[in-house]
């Protein structure tokens, strides 16, 4: 009986981490193309599954990476968010209230809209299109590197996996 539990559990554990992007144009971080070398920090290095690549240095003192991560939103976050239900300044609010140095600012790529944080020393962007949700978090020592490796993940990396 134990052993069928266990059975079971991994089941419904591969079909979770197997569950696909639907919303996006590409659904397998591994067959996009990153250049690390478009990132700053330091000699960067790639790290690839499907649903998660992180971009991470290799050669700096201090830790410095970008993760970028596919998945789904379920809980109604994009229909809030894109029906003006939930505002920029809300979101920023609350950002506010955990780290006084929070800024929040909309972002969209094509279709996806969402916003991109700043905090302490890290970024974050969160993208959302028909239930799937791509976010990126850079982090780093230095605001403006982290703030800069999260622009350009907007710029190079976003525009594939969204897709038209």
């Amino acid at each position: 009986m134990a052993m069928m539990k266990l059975n079971i559990c991994a089941v419904i554990m591969l079909t979770g981490s197997a569950v696909a992007a639907e919303g996006f144009g590409q659904t397998d971080l591994t067959q996009i193309a990153i250049d690390p070398g478009m990132f700053k920090g330091g000699v960067m290095d790639i790290g690839e599954k499907p649903n998660r690549t992180t971009v991470f240095c290799t050669n700096c003192s201090d830790r410095v990476l970008l993760d970028v991560i596919l998945s789904r939103s379920t809980d109604g976050t994009e229909e809030r968010f894109r029906t003006g239900q939930t505002t920029v300044q809300n979101l920023e609010k609350i950002c506010k209230s955990r780290d006084p140095s929070c800024t929040l600012k909309r972002v969209e790529v094509g279709p996806a809209l969402g916003w991109i944080t700043t905090y302490g020393t890290n970024s974050t962007v969160v993208l959302f299109q028909d239930g799937d949700m791509l976010t990126f978090r850079s982090v780093s020592g230095d605001a403006a590197l982290s703030l800069s490796n999260a622009r350009q993940a907007i710029k190079s990396i976003a525009p594939q996996i969204v897709g038209n």
